[in-house]
């Protein structure tokens, strides 16, 4: 087992992943620029490849992990789990700029048939927002990080059958966790636009 930690889609080592490896992908999104003070949306997604994991066939099981934010961050808010995993769901504790102690999942549809209307079977699944206020300027980093004692993250092989596979717990899984880097980017100031559209009507009038 192992985990693999990279940054807005970059690895920072390579790592060998043996063929018969479960590789379990947490990946952070947001734009990739902003204004200061903005206030916009993070977003966590699960992905899955491996033996064990079958299209339309497997599903995800559930996720803990903590997001880590660095830079110019002016505040960020707990998670908002998505619905279906709310049921098991931790939005954790905003601190500072990041939010710890994030998990939630839901259980095989062998003990919850009829499927609630809240079951997720995406891939890749998205598990939950983050709501963050941008700093004055600058860039912004989040990763996820610092894994759950119980696992980060987990899938169903078979949607009928209780029997995760973990990771980074079990062995033969690698669990690879991405992040994302916005940028602060001041909008143009009035003086700048007023010129730019003046400029604009001179050469209509031409």
């Amino acid at each position: 087992m192992g985990i693999k930690l990279t940054l807005s889609s970059l690895a920072l080592g390579a790592v060998i992943v043996p063929a018969s490896s479960q590789v379990c992908t947490i990946r952070a999104e947001a734009p990739a620029t902003v204004q200061p003070g903005e206030t916009f949306e993070l977003h966590l997604w699960a992905s899955f490849a491996g033996e064990s994991w079958v299209e339309g066939e497997s599903v995800i099981a559930g996720f803990g992990f903590d997001v880590l934010g660095s830079g110019s961050i002016e505040a960020v808010s707990a998670a908002i789990i998505d619905p279906w995993a709310a049921q098991f769901g931790n939005s954790g504790v905003a601190d500072g700029t990041n939010v710890h102690g994030i998990s939630g999942g839901q259980l095989p549809l062998h003990v919850v048939l009829p499927p609630p209307e809240t079951y997720n079977y995406d891939h890749p699944a998205h598990m939950f927002i983050i709501e963050v206020v941008a700093g004055n300027e600058g860039t912004m980093v989040f990763e996820p990080g610092n894994p759950n004692v119980n696992g980060a993250l987990s899938f169903y092989p078979n949607l009928f059958e209780g029997a995760p596979v973990i990771a980074p717990n079990d062995p033969g899984t690698i669990l690879e966790m991405i992040g994302t880097t916005t940028r602060i980017v001041p909008a143009p100031s009035g003086a700048l636009l007023s010129a730019f559209f003046a400029g604009r009507w001179q050469r209509r009038r031409r």
